[in-house]
């Protein structure tokens, strides 16, 4: 990273637009923002839609049938069907039954349901700049925004499969974007704190319906809450979290009804419990298809969740050398080279065999594709992109002011880090925090920028803290997407 020139700041910085003096500025300067504006918006829309002809090739596969399934079941009969392995979040099957085509047998989520789903990474793409703009400056916003479009992981994950992670980064960036507005009505900086406090809960109770990993994402927002305005400001924060349950209550009633188990999200955690700390077998060893296996024989849902969480606190009392290896394995899948879209584009579009009957198996069979295939030209840029993202995220957080979005990007990696150690892990999962980092991301690059154009933008000492912490950030994913060895099989 280029370093930031000593000098003196600059007497009128750049301000977010919403501290802007009111006024309107000249038409050309407004048309010439805006085209500013659209462009990156623009080219995530195009590269997306480029990529969408591979989903063609590539039927449902992992998450994808379950996702599919159940949409079909909804567009059918209009109810929410559990799946034989437990409940899923309700309202992703929603959107993905809006673009089936009800003509075809079985109803074809092509092309309807992957153009609502780019529709909602694109909408994420305008929702980042826009947060990034409202925490920085229009051109960090730009240049957060460009970096959004160009990720190719983010990219693909929107155009070639039906996953919900598309749905969950413009729910993110929605609610981070209310987030913002929030801090600065209690900072004193915009209107009352009512309003956004409530778009903030709607959003953040909507994103638990949608995917799980919203419940510890609800959690650490209103953590970050405090830990920013401290206790004086707790009930804002309870608020907040109140008005995310009352939107989920009608699905918690629901699942007390029929499971007797207040579910408020989804029983996936739970199946990965299972499955992923069950107890070494003769061999010395269990394996995803062991706690598959139990968790099928138990006959109600309340049973299966009860059990699993037996399993998982006798992982730390009964095994914990076998349970510490296995939360290594799955901290290096978790920082390790994008897995799944690359091995789907080898395997259904190159032939590619794939014999690996348990996720793991997939994953670290899959960690360094063959050299001759697309996928691992995939692979290779998805890994790419990686780097740069995080490592530029690093490199802003150290340049940010305290806020609380910042609060928000230390605790939250971690907190969802060692969530995924104990529990399950796969490297897409790492990416519910773009829609939180790139805002940062876009703030280095807009410093990057300056300096490049000898723009005098901060002191010396935060553009060398800035780099070291971009430069560690960055070495680190570079050696455990591309030169450490796979880990062994959990």
């Amino acid at each position: 990273m280029t370093r930031v020139p000593h000098a003196a700041p600059r007497e009128a910085p750049i301000r977010p637009v919403s501290d802007r003096p009111s006024g309107n500025p000249p038409p050309a300067g407004a048309r010439r923002a805006l085209v500013l504006d659209l462009l990156p918006v623009l080219a995530a829309l195009l590269l997306r839609l480029l990529l969408l002809p591979l989903a063609r090739s590539i039927p449902d596969a992992g998450d994808s049938v379950a996702y599919v399934g159940m949409a079909r079941e909804f567009l059918r009969n209009g109810s929410f069907v559990d799946l034989a392995v437990g409940v899923r979040p309700p309202l992703f099957r929603v959107l993905v039954a809006l673009g089936l085509d009800g003509s075809k047998h079985p109803y074809d989520p092509w092309p309807g349901s992957f153009l609502l789903q780019i529709a909602c990474d694109v909408l994420a793409c305008w929702l980042v700049l826009r947060l990034a703009r409202a925490l920085f400056s229009p051109r960090a916003g730009r240049c957060a925004a460009w970096i959004y479009a160009l990720f190719p992981t983010v990219a693909l994950y929107a155009s070639i499969m039906i996953m919900a992670e598309s749905a969950a980064f413009a729910l993110l960036a929605a609610a981070l974007l209310q987030l913002a507005h929030f801090e600065r009505a209690l900072d004193g900086r915009g209107g009352g704190p009512r309003r956004p406090a409530l778009l903030l809960g709607l959003l953040l109770g909507v994103g638990i319906l949608t995917k799980e990993v919203f419940l510890p994402v609800t959690a650490v927002v209103a953590l970050a809450l405090v830990l920013r305005f401290g206790p004086r400001r707790a009930g804002l924060a309870a608020g907040v979290l109140l008005v995310a349950l009352a939107v989920t209550t009608p699905w918690i009633v629901r699942n007390l009804r029929l499971h007797g188990l207040p579910v408020v999200s989804s029983t996936a955690t739970d199946l990965v419990l299972m499955h992923g700390n069950m107890p070494p077998s003769l061999e010395g060893r269990s394996t995803q298809t062991d706690g598959m296996q139990r968790w099928s024989e138990i006959p109600t849902l309340r049973e299966k969740v009860h059990t699993a969480r037996r399993v998982f606190a006798n992982a730390f009392t009964d095994y914990p050398e076998l349970t510490a290896e296995r939360a290594w394995t799955r901290l290096r899948v978790l920082l390790g080279p994008e897995i799944i879209t690359p091995t789907w584009i080898a395997h259904f579009l190159e032939g590619l065999p794939v014999d690996a009957p348990e996720s793991y198996r997939l994953m670290i069979g899959s960690w360094r594709l063959p050299a001759d295939t697309w996928g691992r030209i995939v692979q290779i840029a998805c890994g790419l992109g990686t780097i740069v993202l995080f490592g530029l995220a690093a490199a802003g957080l150290a340049l940010a002011r305290p806020g609380v979005h910042r609060t928000l990007a230390l605790w939250l990696p971690g907190l969802l880090t060692l969530a995924f150690m104990l529990t399950w892990s796969e490297s897409r999962y790492r990416l519910i925090l773009v829609p939180l980092f790139v805002p940062f991301a876009g703030l280095a690059l807009d410093r990057l920028l300056a300096a490049w154009r000898h723009e005098p933008d901060a002191p010396a000492d935060e553009g060398h803290r800035a780099e070291r912490a971009g430069l560690l950030v960055a070495l680190l994913f570079l050696l455990t997407i591309f030169v450490l060895p796979p880990p062994p099989v959990p």
